[in-house]
């Protein structure tokens, strides 16, 4: 079983600067913003900082003792040494599902595109927000039909407008279909396209900008009659500028499912991806990063499969990827190490997908970068997420793929994938009467909120402090498969020295999927443990209890990964 293992010792240090001369810089900084916070996208700014986007999740009562979680959306700006300028959050109203992502606009200021809900968490819309330089918010809009829609990706066109990919099932109110959404540069709606491969097009998807149109990735999904997954294959549409479909590809492998969560063009006008391969021919939960790359026309040129510990359940995923200024590729992303821990990782392969270096951050426990950009010195700038302490985090690596505190170089292992490719998509124009813009209200961020920034020594894990002989230990899976295979089949928590659980589980959308007092009671992975199955993805839990050791009431929150 894949875990979360939680280990109590004290944080002393909230941001550290590694080292600073004339030609490269390297840092890591946490920003408490909240609890549970985490880094969408970093990019570099004219004046040599950074602008990060990120979320976090915060509690609201909802009146009688009742409360849900909501996801409230950010963006950091920082000087060139990762010190905090100002950081605005902005709170929707309602629900936020997914962070989504922001961009820097031709004009200075930032787009931001998410996913709003009503306060029912149902029908879930597109939703835009543009600011001017220092985070202030000109204009919201947001976008959606009868259906479900969610996006977390945006572009810039050449026309100053914006091109969102966004997921929709509007069209059948089944299953979904990936759609482009264009609009001008005040946010109204232009056109949209619906591009349909014939299978349950899912979430994530994303969008670049290429020299003659757009590129546009994702992934499907078929099921079996039992609603099942029986195959999950990476898509790629490139168009023009008015969302026509150029070529299209997708791409399968016969032993495992493939799922993307980044890619780019490069300067050769070839496209790299990153994303899983989740094994499913050796009665295995292992999930290995995954790199694809294609000709300029979608043609597979080389594709592999990267892992560092051989165990059954070792979860190593490929977040985002970008090229580095030699033409070799640069991925970050978790990988699970010998010990069975959860830790970034930053990976340089070469053109040909052979692994160059696999620098792990291993200072603590349970970190996880989720965007990678390259710097104007030729560093590379990552964000992320301390799994631990839920803070967001960035991270500045020199040139050489140092950030010179708790490196540690691992040997990784590889294999090459085998990928066949196919061309099988539907497109259709969709009216305004699916993307009618809706003004749903102008967004005040709340106050800036004050970043923790405190230069100091790197921090090491002290020995657990156990008064007495008494000791106290609390443990959390993260992933769990109820396939009813009578492996992995439920989730619980194990703990010694606990007692007075409230156990709290959320689906995506704020919703309590599971509750209980009892601590022995297990989440089989359906709706409060009836009839209907949950279905696969992230959800999120609260566990509140009372270390009788040191008699205080202690407070642990995070993500469960539900796969079946």
């Amino acid at each position: 079983m894949r875990v979360l293992k939680i280990i109590l010792f004290a944080f002393l240090f909230s941001s550290y600067l590694i080292g600073q001369n004339s030609a490269q810089i390297r840092f890591i900084r946490s920003y408490n913003v909240y609890a549970n916070a985490y880094g969408g996208s970093i990019e570099q700014t004219p004046d040599l900082g950074y602008i990060t986007s990120g979320a976090y999740l915060d509690t609201v009562p909802t009146g009688f003792g009742d409360s849900t979680v909501i996801e409230i959306v950010s963006l950091i700006k920082t000087d060139s040494i990762g010190i905090a300028q100002w950081i605005k959050s902005y709170n929707l109203g309602a629900n936020c599902a997914y962070g989504g992502a922001a961009i820097r606009t031709f004009d200075g200021g930032y787009i931001y595109t998410t996913t709003y809900t009503d306060s029912s968490g149902n029908n879930p819309d597109v939703f835009v927000f543009k600011t001017d330089a220092l985070g202030n918010v000109t204009w919201s809009n947001s976008y959606g039909g009868i259906g479900r829609e969610y996006s977390m990706s945006i572009v810039q066109a050449p026309d100053s407008g914006y091109a969102i990919v966004a997921y929709s099932n509007t069209h059948t109110l089944v299953r979904g279909d990936f759609y482009l959404v264009k609009i001008n540069k005040v946010g109204s709606y232009q056109f949209g396209k619906r591009y349909d491969f014939n299978d349950y097009e899912d979430f994530p998807m994303f969008i670049q900008k290429t020299s003659s149109g757009y590129l546009m990735c994702g992934y499907s999904t078929n099921y079996d009659t039992a609603t099942y997954i029986t195959d999950a294959r990476i898509y790629l549409v490139k168009t023009d500028w008015n969302g026509n479909p150029i070529w299209n590809k997708t791409y399968s492998n016969s032993d495992g499912y493939l799922t993307p969560y980044n890619f780019r063009e490069t300067s050769q006008h070839e496209i790299i991806i990153t994303g899983t391969k989740q094994d499913t021919l050796n009665s295995s939960y292992k999930t290995t990063l995954f790199f694809l790359k294609t000709d300029s026309v979608g043609n597979p040129m080389n594709s592999k499969e990267y892992w560092l510990s051989d165990s059954l359940y070792s979860y190593n995923v490929g977040y985002s990827i970008v090229q580095d200024y030699d033409s070799s590729y640069l991925i970050c992303g978790s990988i699970t190490d010998n010990n069975y821990r959860y830790v970034s990782a930053l990976i340089k392969i070469n053109s040909n997908g052979s692994p160059l270096y696999c620098n792990v951050f291993a200072d603590t426990l349970n970190i996880m970068s989720t965007f990678i950009n390259k710097a104007k010195d030729k560093g590379t700038i990552l964000t992320g997420m301390d799994y631990y302490y839920g803070y967001l985090m960035n991270m500045k690596y020199d040139s050489a793929g140092k950030i010179g505190c708790a490196d540690s170089l691992v040997n990784l292992k590889s294999a090459t994938v085998n990928v066949t490719s196919s061309s099988n998509c539907n497109v259709n124009n969709i009216g305004s009467e699916i993307y009618r813009p809706v003004i749903i209200h102008s967004i005040t961020p709340n106050n800036p909120i004050q970043c923790v920034s405190i230069d100091s020594v790197p921090h090491t894990d002290p020995p657990i402090n156990h008064p007495g002989n008494n000791t106290y230990s609390i443990t959390i899976p993260n992933v769990f498969t109820p396939n009813n295979d009578n492996v992995n089949d439920v989730w619980n928590i194990s703990s010694r020295g606990y007692t007075g659980f409230t156990i709290t589980i959320y689906n995506r959308w704020g919703e309590k999927v599971f509750i209980t007092n009892d601590f022995s009671e297990s989440w089989n992975g359906n709706f409060l443990n009836k009839e209907i199955k949950c279905s696969d993805g992230t959800y999120y839990y609260i566990v509140n209890c009372k270390n009788e050791i040191l008699k205080k009431s202690e407070n642990y929150r995070g993500f469960i990964l539900l796969e079946r």
